[in-house]
């Protein structure tokens, strides 16, 4: 009862003293200044809601996703970049965290699972490689890719917030993104992590759910406009050739040796691995090709690959998969859907695999959201799916 009055009663002195300290109590109210540890250990306490997580200030992914492996230690992982965060815990019979985020390189992938993942080895990986990885365009082969080891550190505190910072939160109640009475609620208390960990989570319902995969729910409900309107942002990177889509004529042989190291790495620790490559859009596949041979690197990698006897998954084109355009996020970023047939063709083909895979749950979410690319879930929000990328996509929910 006293912290409560005591509360009340630092509300009304900063209202006096200062409007900074009303912003900073926000802050800390929304979760702003938890640990990486302290927010896992809240997401996977069983008697807690669903609680998504996302900072709007700080990006502590490495530490946050090592957070929750080591607290759920699962049997099931996918590693990788930010394009293979559209797998869910749903899509598995058999505990599963999601690890997208940890790997922008091959360099950092094998740094995740020399430092991470075999603190508590799983039972499989399954790893989404970037075409882009093996470019010498896009990072020199010759460059030294340095690790900072403080970003994998689940124990540090975001305390210390610039006045630029504070002026955000201040420019959020005068644009009217957060009103002024969900702003006092959080300051007083009442709303403090009730459904979400940080501003993001709290107030967009986007970000990062238990089992670490990434919930684009403002985007996709309308409340947030889309960087990549008709592909256009990923079209304009292919035609000038950067960010991701540098042209390339070889896959680099250093880069292709990193892949079997890390392949033996978790081969000798009794790791089932399955390698794929993530789909694009189909317009984007279109647009590559029309550039002839200026991404002959990638033809290039598949032969050396095969020449290697590495086996692969190739969902480059998601035709294969029977998607299309509507079900991505954007060009290069597919959605909840297209994920979940990325399973189904995995679990036709490995049988290996089978006894992990939520199939019956998977054949479900096929058949019923066909052209989505959010799978309706009323935990994270109840708006509807929208014609986020303007394609004129049909959002209708389809039903056998």
């Amino acid at each position: 009862m006293y912290s409560r009055y005591l509360k009340v009663l630092l509300t009304l002195s900063a209202i006096v003293i200062s409007p900074f300290f009303l912003i900073i109590l926000f802050i800390m109210n929304c979760g702003e200044m938890y640990s990486s540890k302290e927010i896992a250990d809240i997401q996977l306490e069983e008697k807690k809601d669903f609680i998504i997580s996302a900072s709007a200030f700080h990006e502590q992914n490495y530490a946050y996703k090592k957070a929750l492996f080591l607290k759920a230690k699962p049997k099931i992982v996918s590693i990788g970049s930010s394009r293979v965060m559209q797998f869910r815990s749903a899509f598995f019979n058999k505990s599963f965290i999601n690890l997208g985020g940890t790997a922008g390189s091959l360099k950092e992938a094998m740094y995740f699972i020399d430092n991470v993942i075999l603190q508590s080895p799983p039972d499989i990986a399954i790893i989404g490689l970037d075409i882009w990885w093996f470019n010498e365009n896009y990072i020199s082969p010759d460059v030294d890719v340095i690790i900072d080891p403080s970003l994998y550190d689940i124990n540090h505190r975001n305390l210390i917030y610039t006045t630029k910072e504070m002026v955000r939160v201040y420019d959020w109640i005068r644009n009217k993104k957060i009103t002024l009475s969900e702003f006092i609620n959080v300051i007083i208390g009442r709303d403090s992590n009730g459904c979400g960990i940080g501003v993001r989570a709290m107030f967009d319902r986007s970000g990062f759910g238990p089992d670490g995969s990434l919930y684009y729910t403002s985007i996709v409900t309308g409340q947030k406009r889309s960087d990549d309107v008709s592909f256009n942002n990923t079209k304009t990177r292919i035609e000038k050739g950067r960010d991701r889509f540098q042209y390339g004529k070889i896959a680099h042989s250093n880069y292709i040796n990193m892949l079997e190291e890390i392949l033996s790495t978790l081969h000798k620790n009794d790791i089932e691995t399955i390698i794929f490559f993530p789909p694009f859009a189909e317009a984007v596949n279109n647009a590559m090709d029309m550039l002839g041979d200026k991404y002959q690197y990638i033809d290039d990698l598949k032969a050396k690959l095969k020449e290697l006897g590495i086996y692969y998954y190739d969902f480059t084109n998601a035709r294969l998969l029977g998607s299309d355009d509507c079900e991505f996020m954007d060009g290069f970023h597919c959605g909840d859907l297209t994920y979940a047939k990325v399973l189904k063709y995995i679990y036709n083909d490995d049988s290996s695999i089978r006894e992990y895979i939520n199939i019956s749950y998977i054949d479900s979410v096929i058949n019923n959201y066909k052209g989505k690319a959010f799978i309706p879930d009323v935990r994270v929000t109840s708006l509807p799916e929208i014609d986020f990328l303007y394609l004129g996509c049909n959002k209708e929910i389809y039903q056998e």
